[in-house]
């Protein structure tokens, strides 16, 4: 048991009171933390999404420039590309790769002199959050 101090009365340590106080002050701190929390994970579920469609979009353009490589350029005049093994779309995304244009001859920018180009856009795009998309332009020249 602690002494009385000279004026009579038991001073030492924290009252009810003061405990409490502390208490709702580090919860208050903690709810703060809760919802910071809450939207980090939002945060990084939607960065996961878009680093997955910037992948199946490089997937995409290498399957291209596969096809252009193996069937020719000439295979590129009116010809849609398959991004798609089997035609099923990744699961949660929607992938289109699409000829912009016609061919066209180069001037110089950005297609070199005299040689033949086609621009494709390749665009995945994420069907829970179609706001989210990712985009690959490639130029491909006849050579």
């Amino acid at each position: 048991m602690s002494k009385p101090s000279p004026r009579g009365d038991y001073s030492c340590g924290f009252s009810l009171i003061e405990v409490i106080i502390i208490m709702v002050l580090i919860i208050v701190g903690m709810l703060g933390m809760n919802s910071m929390f809450g939207t980090t994970m939002a945060s990084l579920n939607t960065n996961e999404d878009l680093q997955r469609a910037t992948q199946l979009a490089q997937e995409c353009a290498e399957r291209v420039l596969a096809q252009r490589r193996n069937n020719g350029f000439d295979s590129f005049g009116t010809a849609t590309f398959t991004c798609n093994p089997g035609g099923a779309n990744p699961a949660g995304y929607t992938r289109t790769a699409n000829p912009v244009g016609a061919t066209y001859t180069g001037d110089g920018t950005p297609c070199p002199n005299t040689m033949t180009c086609r621009d494709v856009s390749i665009t995945v795009t994420s069907t829970s959050n179609p706001s989210l998309s990712s985009t690959v332009d490639l130029m491909l020249v006849y050579y």
